[in-house]
């Protein structure tokens, strides 16, 4: 009897071993996976590196710094204000911008920024920590030398997003193609058309 007492009590302990194990790798697996809504709320943004002086400005390169408060809408969109400044080109304040991204399984993803009309930047990123901070560099165009860290300083609620850009005029976004602009809590979100 005891033999089987003991017997039934590994086998037991054995099944929740492996339950907890099965719970364990399910949970990791979805912990690493990643879509565009881990990026969504407004996340303050340091970048540091170098680009080419533009034309009539001396030419050669500039080291360049920067903050700039982004707000993602966890669909592939949104919007920006930076505040840049160049050692040669001095500082610009302010600036509104907005732009795509995508978003890979592997927490990798691409964000093509709209800086100036007919301008656009393209970074490759990486998430962590569930979307609280993302790492970056410019991969385009090849002159720009950019590294951006951001940190998450706000979320928003379903369906409620920090607007940027102020729904002032006309839609922003309609000169881009595949974006048109959508006017939310006063705010102007690009969204695929």
């Amino acid at each position: 009897m005891n033999r089987r007492i003991s017997w039934t009590l590994g086998l037991a302990g054995l099944v929740v071993i492996g339950a907890l194990s099965s719970g364990a790798q399910n949970a990791a697996a979805q912990a690493t996976g990643c879509s565009d809504s881990a990026l969504r709320g407004t996340y303050a943004i340091q970048m540091q590196g170098t680009r080419p002086v533009p034309p009539g400005s001396g030419g050669g390169t500039e080291s360049v710094i920067g903050v700039v408060t982004r707000t993602y809408d966890g669909q592939g969109g949104f919007t920006q204000v930076d505040n840049v400044k160049g050692s040669v080109t001095g500082i610009t304040l302010d600036r509104p911008g907005f732009g795509t991204y995508q978003v890979t399984s592997d927490c990798s993803g691409v964000v093509e920024i709209q800086p100036a009309p007919g301008v656009t930047v393209t970074e490759k990123i990486v998430i962590l920590e569930g979307g609280a901070e993302v790492w970056a560099i410019t991969s385009a165009p090849a002159a720009i030398m950019i590294t951006a860290k951001h940190k998450r300083i706000g979320t928003t609620g379903p369906g409620i997003i920090a607007p940027a850009i102020p729904c002032v005029g006309v839609d922003p976004f309609v000169s881009i193609p595949g974006l048109l602009g959508e006017c939310i809590n006063g705010g102007w979100v690009p969204r695929q058309r």
